[in-house]
């Protein structure tokens, strides 16, 4: 599975300060959710660069909620951010329609 980030979060995951993909149960998640299996294959890769790194799921935990998510996953490992400002950073990216209100998935993984 290959997965869009932005350069940061890339560049994140390569020096592996970033081990959790956080993302909307929706859409493209929610179709191929079964395919996020621990010990499978995902690469990230940037928007706007060709830097791409290989990374092996450790784990994927749903959560019904982004407060959920955050409040049960090291905040380190998802963004330098504290708490209240991740909040805002998903709600900013998700506000079409309030995705940001849905399920969220927590995809740890471990680049090599």
């Amino acid at each position: 599975m290959i997965v869009n980030v932005n350069d940061n979060a890339l560049n994140r995951i390569i020096k592996k300060s970033k081990t959790i993909e956080g993302r909307v149960y929706d859409g493209f998640f929610k179709k191929n959710y079964h395919k996020l299996q621990q010990d499978a294959q995902i690469i990230f890769t940037s928007r706007n660069t060709n830097k791409y790194i290989h990374c092996t799921i450790i784990r994927v935990t749903k959560y019904n909620s982004l407060n959920d998510y955050l409040n049960n996953e090291n905040i380190k490992n998802i963004a330098p951010m504290e708490k209240s400002e991740l909040i805002e950073h998903y709600k900013s990216l998700y506000q079409y329609k309030n995705r940001y209100k849905l399920s969220f998935i927590a995809i740890e993984i471990n680049s090599f």
